[in-house]
């Protein structure tokens, strides 16, 4: 037992991960803009989610850059990828606005079809100055949780997040949830089949994506700044989203390791012994260490 704590202690009390989360689908810190036609901001996941034709200023961030949208038609588009399709689903933003945006303005959006309608979305919602996240589950069906009034359109920057884990629809800020919605029997996987051409099938940040020759950006465009959009492939738990929420910084946050299995679980206290550990979030891990003895090689 003396050998399973002190690996706990190990790796839940080491440095975070660098690079990757387990479900982490895509990152997008939006610290630069490379110049290019159409300009593009690189994505941290390890996924290889090139943002593209990004429009708008970076601006001091949350951490490190945002980028301020200040007109019709700023924002990042993602070309569709299968990790930007779960059935299961985190996305998150840290958003600054002084006052409050008009309703269905964009934040973050997957696909779309016609000028209403996409797989998932977070965005003001049907109030100006509200919040709301949506999974889409059928062309005539979506589920929302949803504000009128957020409260966070102060000029300040706050953390957001939507989740779907399978049974509720959750809206998070500052990393408290202050809405969830449950999800009616029969509706489990989300509707990505009907949100593809002739529609439109890409992520969009601040701007809705527009298909068969656009539709009117006005009604969508998000005019504020955005930093640290992410997309993970599952439902955070309350503590990891207050985690990433609610760090200090100055470095975005990333969730930390958790282990989940050790194999063997005692050995020799002379050492000697290969040892197998299975968990989330080791990419990144700079020491192992049983007690204060670091292990002499290890392998992620």
């Amino acid at each position: 037992m003396g050998l399973v704590v002190a690996l706990l202690a190990m790796w839940v009390l080491g440095a975070a991960p660098a690079v990757a989360d387990t479900g982490l689908a895509g990152e997008w810190h939006l610290d630069q803009v490379d110049p290019g036609n159409p300009p593009t901001t690189p994505d941290s996941s390890g996924h290889g989610l090139t943002g593209t034709d990004v429009r708008g200023s970076l601006v001091p961030g949350r951490f490190g850059s945002g980028l301020q949208l200040m007109a019709t038609g700023d924002g990042v588009d993602v070309p569709d990828a299968p990790a930007l399709e779960p059935n299961r689903m985190t996305v998150m933003a840290w958003v600054k606005e002084n006052g409050n945006p008009l309703q269905f303005r964009t934040i973050v959006g997957k696909g779309a079809s016609g000028c209403s309608s996409r797989s998932y979305v977070l965005d003001v919602g049907s109030t100006p100055g509200g919040l709301r996240f949506a999974v889409t589950f059928s062309p005539s069906a979506f589920v929302a949780a949803e504000v009128q009034a957020a409260g966070i359109w102060d000029g300040q920057w706050h953390a957001i997040a939507g989740t779907y884990d399978g049974a509720t629809v959750g809206l998070w800020v500052d990393g408290v949830e202050i809405s969830s919605a449950p999800v009616p029997a029969g509706f489990t996987d989300v509707d990505y089949a009907d949100y593809g051409p002739p529609g439109d099938t890409r992520l969009a940040f601040g701007r809705y994506v527009q298909p068969q020759g656009g539709c009117d950006q006005n009604g969508f465009q998000f005019l504020g700044a955005l930093d640290e959009v992410r997309i993970y492939g599952r439902a955070l738990s309350a503590s990891e989203i207050s985690y990433l929420q609610t760090a200090p910084g100055p470095t975005p946050p990333e969730l930390p390791p958790a282990v989940t299995g050790i194999s063997p679980s005692s050995g020799p206290a002379a050492g000697g012994t290969s040892v197998s550990i299975t968990g989330t979030s080791f990419t990144g891990a700079t020491a192992v260490r049983f007690g204060s003895a670091a292990a002499s090689n290890f392998t992620v």
